[in-house]
């Protein structure tokens, strides 16, 4: 399975982003590999409020089968749900602890 992180930094040392739809990066983590790579740089924090809509899109085109954030929008986790796509809430956790937390069971759905 693919695992996305909202992150503040581009590397997992940081912490997850607040926001899903405003997170300056998106990293993936594939569970079948232990592999981790960066996806682009997030959008601007100028966007419209439903721009998180089209981050959504874009992780889906990766196969990702869950989602860390600090808070997910409604149209956001409306769209993930329809998909199968679990969603983790971690706010003010560290990213690389947020990951640990979800693969065992620690972290609240969203």
């Amino acid at each position: 399975m693919k695992i996305a992180i909202a992150c503040n930094q581009s590397r997992l040392s940081g912490e997850v982003a607040p926001k899903f739809g405003r997170a300056p990066f998106y990293m993936i983590y594939d569970t079948e590999n232990a592999g981790l790579s960066k996806l682009a740089k997030g959008p601007r924090k100028t966007m419209p409020p439903d721009g998180g809509l089209n981050v959504a899109v874009t992780l889906m085109e990766t196969e990702i089968g869950a989602v860390i954030a600090g808070e997910f929008g409604d149209h956001v986790a409306h769209f993930f749900r329809g998909a199968n796509v679990k969603l983790a809430r971690a706010p003010g956790v560290g990213g690389s602890r947020a990951l640990d937390d979800f693969l065992n069971g620690r972290l609240p759905s969203a």
